[in-house]
């Protein structure tokens, strides 16, 4: 019998009956058939117990005895105080017979079968005497399965010889101070315990070993190996197996075991709005029901699934982590999908129906929701004594795991630590039968769902609580709504008439043979299209319904045929406008019907390709999460090769992100299995597609900067044209066979770029520089002078540029100017430039050479000062940074003197500066003082953030090879002395007229105007992670380069380039930042330089085929270690004396090498374990838990500065000049109401697609938050989205204007209607009552597109009497205009009348 029954189960004991009888939540009458009594201050992972009952557990018992040798009694069963839960143990071997006092009491009152009371003992009972009473109601069966309580591995597949073997072993001598410890029972106070295990444990005692040993005492947490010590977390733990202070494992060795005792505040948490409240750190109760759905109505939930009573639902609140968890079970049966198994279509039946019958099943999920996705819960005015009951209106779909029912399958052998979050996986669905939804296209319509984690997204919780659970039902309330988790009070109601729900797909899905709602297999195809016969849809529409529904805006449930026809009544281009509408405002619509009703003055048309610029197209967007996906409205982007040449398709082409939910941003790399279903969602979407309506959309490819940021282009396919077609034409890849190397080509056509509208170009290919088995001239190229000027007027560039980025067929890198090439149209490549061969042969302008400042960042300040540069050098331009920004608040000659040193890379500070001397800031025009104070804050967030200080004397510019070899090169053989060489002329903002327009003023080229940098530099390229990165060289004059402005040269001549030592750059469009300035140069001394080989890349020796590029996207995702291994290596050199000399921090900078190759070798760089830093300096802002506080450089320069809110300058009065300027005819200020629509809509657009709050930060592009990738590389991106858009509505306010001249007062009257609009927000805002919604604020830089036209006007050029502009010294002193002399520096401004009183949270954007 022993063999029948599992190895580890639960024993009751009378005193864990007696205390859950009196300890429960939940009433015994009450109480759901299957769940168990729980305490409010258990784990997160507390876990339902073993199947059963007590009674077939203490028939089990007798079992186990009748299997022992005669010779050894059984001993007792422990007892235990009130605060213990029922004993697991294994079998063939019983607990320590130690037991509590009270327990002992308690036993010795009881009467024997013989009426005998037995005395007290605490040796080992026999006969029944261990036996106990079963005290619970009748009927009652015993807890659930779960998957918590797992028996332990069956390695004893008998009991052994001495069931007493782990009890009888003589206990070695440790010596006095390794005697056991903690004899009392203060740890049964915690819900959590930690046990060391050690030293001397060798690495052959695995993690599974430890799992299966220990797991019969409580509930695993966490398990880790170092250092011969083993580190264990547990919770629920009934039994003190560590008292003896030595334990013996399954081997027969004994180690020593120490509790660690916890500190008797750890488990509560302090109130965020009373710090002098405390609580639990967790509540946890069993909930009697749990139902899915969503909000059909206001104020009524259409329930689509429910979880029943008995099925283990326990709802958690982590005050700690910030977030709420409820797991649940869902029992799979087939009788249950009847009905979704009828909707398949008959292929499906065909191929599935036998497999159905084989997935019965029962599984275990959770799903998490931060308090930070919550606005609110909703709970009914009225409710019963005992019953409790919320709503939870989820803003997206949560993130779900399921828990695997092997934890054994969770350990990884090679790894040396486990947590019981390895035994949960991610998951994208829960369904009946998962194959037939990976099989199938990706798409809004979700066909059999269980449970619809995408769409169902409001949750109903209801509980049954005593007395005492109530108490701390209302605590935890209170503690929600102290961490800003409102709850309202509302009468709601809830719906299970599922059958009168009829989604409106079956109605608009017009491919009736690909259709998936047949309504019954014995239908003939002619009744089917009868019933399903409906209205044509134009695709645009579908579009945009879909985009509607996939944002909640609209739900496919409440839709009905009379709305359908409503919308395809109207015109195509109108029903898109609506729907358009509908998304733009964000407004939820319970009934679709009343879109209908919104007055045709409020919908803005939508973009029209007439009114794009020619280096623009419409781009439709994708966001495919976890459990959905997400359309967004179309808008405009910058276009590529491959989209300007297949134009007349653009409405086929369609960016697809991969994200996690939509509120959780970005997946991050993993190499657990726990993730394995989010990767392979993935997978099936690049293989099987994307479905809208009756157009399959399909992978093509991605570009280099869309690998890092996740996402990729798609294409839905015609008769004449698809995607093997398009890569066929961008190129001939037949002889590349490494995967990497193929997808990187591929994306090379994908590169955002600008073409060249010049004919016939005269192009030649030219010899490399090669020697020392170095490539100098790697990536550069040759442009005669005269092309690059007609480039540099053709792209409206403030100045000529001398070297530009850029693709040209198979070919990319730079392009330099160079004197000895004297016609218009020569272009000179080099074979290092040739990636492949195209047929394609115009040139394309990615960007040019500009002048930026440069700053240092984290990485560089670490490299720096562990070479030598002082701590008070970073410290002193840190305070005078902070104070000389609170000083360009208010005195403007400091904003100019800042605005024209610390320029940013889209030159946007040159431009403010333009409008701070014209007047702006002195007049408070709020626009220009909003752009101000963003500046500002983005400033002190990026100091805060990445230590990102600007340095005056440095520059941050392109490099470029010395053609005229006059430059000295590395040689290894010279000393410190004699540096290497490099050339670096710039132009000087402050002598360069530059209007507000950002564009150049007309006049003539100076030589004054540039500078020419000498003597000692540091130099160095983004990331320096090795000590050798950060160079030292020699700026030197050299006449023959001085045609060459804003980029730096780099000899051609030495043993090895410079750029290669350089965090192993090149020079085909790659930045360096080049410092000047005495303090760092005077400090550092050079170090040997990084030397890394690149891996191997994978052959296949094979052509490659499109799957293996999607295989290796997925790849990428998840093995794209780059920001780990940065944030690792700053933490150790942190943490480390040597800093980055450390050997730690050399082999982290190589494989951080390795890590940026892998989108070009396709090899992961993997990173030991060893390497992964257990502690993280506080500026790092990790958990708390593992943050220490760091005294170094970084750390000092954290603590300085406090964050800087923005919040506009809303209260602020219109320019009265510009206002007063023009009598503007209404038919005017009409045109410019509808453009200003217009406008305000597709910046909201850019607004959502890329998480930016404000206004001002697109048209700044000083982003303070987004939810893309890499800052420096979205902020170049941004550039030119900002830059297309305001070019695109110039354009279109000149057309509104009509004639040129007209343009000034046009542009007058855009400035009069966004005044009249913040005058109508400002006085309801004034008129708002406390429970009125937030009063949403208009947009104001509608009229900016045009800042040279307003400066212009507010100077009264073409008015009566406008406000003057100040004009400055060279000083940046403030002159008179009436004296001339200089005028002392403003103070703070306190004349002025104070902002009204406004709440700055009812100012929304």
């Amino acid at each position: 019998m022993a063999d029948e029954v599992p190895k580890a189960v639960r024993v009751p004991t009378q005193t864990n009956r007696e205390h859950e009888q009196r300890q429960t939540h939940v009433h015994a009458s009450a109480r759901p058939q299957g769940t168990q009594p729980f305490r409010d201050d258990y784990p997160t992972n507390v876990t339902p117990r073993p199947p059963g009952g007590y009674a077939y557990q203490e028939k089990l018992q007798e079992a186990r005895r009748a299997s022992r040798p005669k010779s050894t009694p059984p001993r007792a069963n422990r007892h235990h105080s009130r605060d213990t839960v029922p004993i697991l143990i294994s079998c063939g071997e019983e607990p320590n017979p130690r037991r509590s006092p009270s327990a002992t009491a308690r036993n010795a009152a009881r009467k024997s079968p013989t009426g005998q009371n037995p005395k007290p003992s605490t040796g080992p009972q026999t006969g029944n005497q261990g036996q106990r009473q079963n005290r619970y109601p009748p009927g009652y069966r015993g807890p659930p399965p779960g998957p918590h309580r797992d028996p332990p591995p069956t390695h004893r597949q008998s009991p052994p010889e001495n069931p007493r073997k782990a009890y009888t072993t003589k206990t070695p001598n440790f010596g006095p101070r390794l005697q056991p410890i903690l004899k009392d029972d203060e740890w049964r106070k915690y819900p959590e315990v930690q046990v060391y295990i050690g030293p001397g444990v060798p690495t052959t005692v695995g993690l599974r070993t430890i799992l299966a040993e220990f797991r019969q005492y409580g509930s695993m947490e966490y398990m880790s190996y170092d250092s011969g010590m083993i580190k264990i977390r547990m919770s629920e733990v009934h039994t003190a197996f560590w008292d003896k202070g030595v334990i013996t494992l399954e081997s027969g060795v004994t180690y020593q075991i120490k509790l660690i005792k916890q500190m008797s505040n750890f488990f509560n948490i302090a109130s965020p709005t009373d710090h002098g409240k405390f609580y639990s750190d967790r509540f946890q109760f069993y909930a009697c029901g749990l139902d899915f759905g969503f909000m059909i109505e206001p104020t009524k939930m259409m329930r689509m699934y429910e979880i029943p009573r008995g099925q283990h639902i326990t709802f958690l609140v982590n005050f700690r982590r910030k977030n709420i968890e409820i797991r649940f079970k869902v029992v799979f049966k087939k009788v249950e999908l009847e009905q979704g198994f009828k909707d398949l279509t008959l292929q499906d039946r065909e191929e599935d129906e036998e497999n159905l019958k084989s997935y019965d099943r029962t599984e275990y999920f959770k799903f998490e929701i931060p308090f930070s996705h919550l606005t609110h819960l909703i709970k009914p005015p009225v409710e019963n004594d005992h019953e409790r009951s919320f709503i939870i209106p989820s803003q997206s779909p949560p993130r779900y795991w399921r828990q695997l029912a092997d934890w054994g399958k969770s350990i990884d052998s090679q790894k040396s630590f486990w947590s019981i979050n390895d035994t949960w996986m991610r998951q994208t669905a829960i369904e009946y039968n998962m194959r037939i939804r990976r099989n199938q296209p990706i798409g809004l319509r979700h066909k059999t769902p269980v449970i619809d984690i995408g769409r169902w997204t409001t949750f109903r919780i209801r509980f049954m609580l005593d007395k005492p659970a109530l108490k701390k039902y209302d605590a935890m309330m209170a503690g929600l709504n102290d961490f800003n988790v409102e709850t309202k009070i509302e009468k709601y109601t809830v719906s299970d008439d599922r059958k009168s729900l009829k989604p409106i797909w079956d109605y608009i899905d017009q491919n009736i043979t690909n259709s998936s709602f047949p309504s019954d297999v014995g239908m003939s195809w002619l009744d089917q299209l009868q019933q399903f016969e409906g209205p044509s849809v134009p695709y645009p529409v579908r579009y945009q319904l879909e985009v509607c529904i996939s944002n909640d805006y609209l739900n496919e449930f409440n839709m009905t045929r009379e709305f359908i026809n409503e919308l395809v009544k109207r015109n195509t281009k109108e029903a898109v406008m609506l729907l358009e509408h509908v998304a733009d405002k964000q407004k939820k619509y319970f009934d679709p019907m009343e879109i209908f009703k919104i007055p045709l003055s409020e919908i803005k048309p939508g973009s029209t390709r007439t009114d794009l610029p020619s280096y623009c197209a419409i781009m439709r967007r994708a966001t495919v999460t976890p459990s959905g996906i997400i359309y967004s409205s179309p808008s405009v982007d910058p276009t590529n090769r491959v989209i300007r040449h297949w134009d007349r398709y653009a409405d086929r082409f369609m960016r697809v992100t991969f994200s996690d939910e939509k509120l959780y941003g970005r997946i991050n790399w993993s190499d657990k299995q726990t993730t394995n279903e989010l990767f392979s969602r993935i997978y099936q979407t690049l293989n099987k597609g994307i479905i809208i309506g009756d157009r399959p959309y399909e992978f093509l490819a991605f570009g280099n900067s869309q690998l890092r940021e996740h996402g990729a282009y798609f294409f839905a396919p015609t008769d004449s044209l698809d995607t093997d077609d398009i890569r066929r034409w961008m190129g001939d890849f037949k002889d590349i066979d490494i995967v990497a190397k193929y997808a990187s080509r591929l994306g090379q056509c994908f590169s955002t770029t600008r073409a060249l509208k010049s004919g016939m170009l005269d192009i030649q290919e030219i010899p490399d520089i090669e020697h020392h088995d170095f490539v100098f001239s790697d990536g550069v190229g040759r442009i005669s002078k005269l092309l690059a000027k007609r480039i540099s007027w053709e792209l409206e560039l403030p100045l000529e540029a001398s070297c530009f980025q850029f693709r040209l067929g198979g070919n990319k890198g730079v392009l330099a100017v160079e004197t000895s090439l004297q016609g218009p149209d020569q272009v000179r490549t080099r074979p290092s430039q040739r990636k492949f061969d195209s047929a394609h042969v115009g040139l394309e302008i990615i960007r040019s050479s500009i002048f930026a400042t440069a700053s240092l960042n984290r990485q560089l300040i670490t490299v720096l000062s562990t070479l030598g540069v002082p701590d008070e050098v970073f410290l002193v331009r840190m305070e005078n940074m902070l104070h000389d920004y609170e000083q360009a608040l208010i005195d403007p000659r400091k904003a100019l003197q800042l605005l024209t040193k610390h320029i940013d890379p889209n030159q946007t500070t040159l431009i403010i500066a333009q409008l701070v001397k014209e007047g702006f800031m002195s007049s408070k025009e709020p626009y220009v003082m909003s752009l101000i104070y963003l500046w500002r804050a983005w400033t002190v967030k990026y100091l805060k953030d990445k230590a990102k200080i600007p340095v005056d004397q440095g520059a941050f510019v392109l490099g470029v090879v010395d053609e005229t070899a006059k430059l000295r090169g590395y040689w290894k053989e010279l000393g410190q002395n004699d540096l290497p060489e490099i050339f670096l002329q710039l132009t000087d903002p402050e002598k360069i007229p530059i209007g507000p327009d950002g564009k150049r003023l007309p006049s003539i080229e100076k030589e004054d105007q540039r500078r020419v940098i000498t003597g000692p530099c540091v130099i160095a390229r983004n990331p320096s992670l090795h000590p050798g990165d950060v160079r030292l060289v020699n700026a030197v004059d050299c006449p023959e380069l001085h045609h060459l402005v804003d980029v730096v040269v780099f000899p051609q001549t030495g043993d090895r380039p410079i750029p290669t030592m350089l965090s192993g750059g090149d020079l085909d469009g790659d930045d360096y930042i080049v410092i000047w300035d005495e303090e760092f140069t005077s400090q550092m001394q050079n170090v040997e330089p990084a030397s890394y080989s690149p891996s191997e890349p994978a052959k296949l020796g094979r052509d490659v085929q499109i799957r293996d590029v999607t295989a290796f996207f997925v790849n990428y995702m998840k093995n794209d270690r780059l920001g780990t291994i940065a944030n690792n290596h700053l933490a150790w050199s942190d943490q480390l004396p040597e800093g980055v000399k450390s050997g730690i921090c050399c082999e982290l900078a190589a494989l951080h090498s390795d890590a940026v190759d892998y989108p070009k070798t396709g090899v992961p760089a993997v990173m030991p374990h060893r390497l992964r830093c257990q502690k993280f300096p506080h500026f790092m802002e990790k958990d708390p838990d593992r943050s220490y506080q760091s005294h170094k450089i970084l750390g000092q320069l954290y603590d300085l500065i406090e964050r800087v809110d923005f919040i506009p300058c809303y209260h602020l009065d219109f320019d009265e000049g510009i206002l007063k300027a023009y009598t503007v005819e209404e038919e005017m200020l009409e045109k410019a109401r509808r453009l200003k629509s217009e406008h305000d809509a597709a910046l909201k657009r850019i607004l959502a697609q890329n998480g930016i709050r404000t206004e001002f930060e697109v048209m700044s592009t000083f982003v303070l938050k987004h939810s893309m990738g890499g800052d420096y590389k979205f902020h170049e991106e941004l550039g030119r989205i900002s830059s297309s858009h305001k070019e695109r509505f110039r354009k279109r306010a000149k057309v509104e204007a009509g004639l040129e001249k007209n343009l000034p007062k046009f542009v007058a009257a855009m400035y009069q209607v966004t005044a009249e609009e913040f005058r109508r927000a400002k006085y309801a805002l004034v008129k708002k009552e406390a429970y009125m919604p937030a009063v949403p604020m208009p947009m104001m830089s509608f009229p900016w597109i045009y800042p040279e036209i307003l400066c212009r006007i507010s100077k009264g050029y073409k008015s009566d009497g406008g406000v003057r502009a100040h004009e400055f010294n060279d000083n940046f002193e403030v002159i008179d205009p009436e004296t001339g002399v200089a005028v002392p520096a403003p103070g703070p401004d306190t004349t002025d009348s104070p902002a009204p009183d406004i709440d700055t949270e009812d100012l929304l954007c």
